[in-house]
C-alpha cells in the first residue's frame, strides 16, 4: 500500500523495504528495474549467513523472504521455527528459507510463509492459483546447495549470480 501511495501522490519510481519484503514501482531513470540481490546460496556458519547473491531487477512487483535462520526455539533438543504449521500448532522443524516474487507485497509475503510450511510440494499449487509468480526455496540445513526456483516468467536470472 506504500508504493501505491507514493505512486497516487506523484512518485510512482519508488522501492519500500520493511522487515524481508521489498515493493518496488517504476524504476529508477535509465535503469531496467530496481535492482535487488537474493542469495544463491546460504550458508550456516554459527548462525546464518549469505553466500554468493543472485539478481533480481524488479518494476512494479515485490519480493519476500520468509524463513527460520535468525527466529527460533529450540526445546527438547528440537528446534522449533516461528512460523507454525497450522496442521499441527507447532513451529516448523524444517529448516527452510523461502522467497517468493509477486505482482503485490502482501501476495509475496504469505506466499513466502506459507512456502515455508509447505516446502516445495507447495510449489505447483502455489504457481497455479497464484500466476505470474517467481519462487525459490532453500534448504538451509544443507549448506551449498542451490536453491530449487520455479519462475516460468524468467524474472530471476542464474547468470546474474555474483559474490
Amino acid at each position: 500500500c506504500a508504493a501505491e501511495t507514493l505512486a497516487a501522490r506523484g512518485h510512482p519510481r519508488c522501492l519500500v523495504a520493511l522487515a524481508g519484503d521489498i515493493v518496488a514501482g517504476d524504476p529508477p531513470p535509465g535503469q531496467q528495474g530496481w535492482r535487488i540481490d537474493l542469495p544463491a546460496e546460504v550458508e550456516i556458519t554459527g548462525g546464518s549467513g549469505i553466500g554468493k547473491t543472485r539478481a533480481i531487477y524488479l518494476v512494479r512487483a515485490a519480493v519476500s523472504t520468509s524463513g527460520d535462520t535468525q527466529q527460533s526455539i529450540e526445546i527438547d533438543g528440537v528446534r522449533y521455527s516461528h512460523l507454525l504449521d497450522p496442521r499441527t500448532g507447532l513451529g516448523v522443524t524444517s529448516r527452510v528459507m523461502c522467497c517468493v516474487i509477486a505482482p503485490r507485497g502482501e501476495y509475496a509475503d504469505a506466499m513466502a510463509s506459507a512456502l515455508c510450511v509447505l516446502g516445495d510440494v507447495g510449489v505447483d499449487s502455489l504457481h497455479r492459483a497464484f500466476p505470474g509468480i517467481a519462487t525459490m526455496i532453500w534448504q538451509v540445513d544443507r549448506p551449498g546447495q542451490p536453491p530449487i526456483i520455479s519462475d516460468p516468467d524468467r524474472r530471476i536470472r542464474p547468470a546474474e549470480m555474483n559474490h
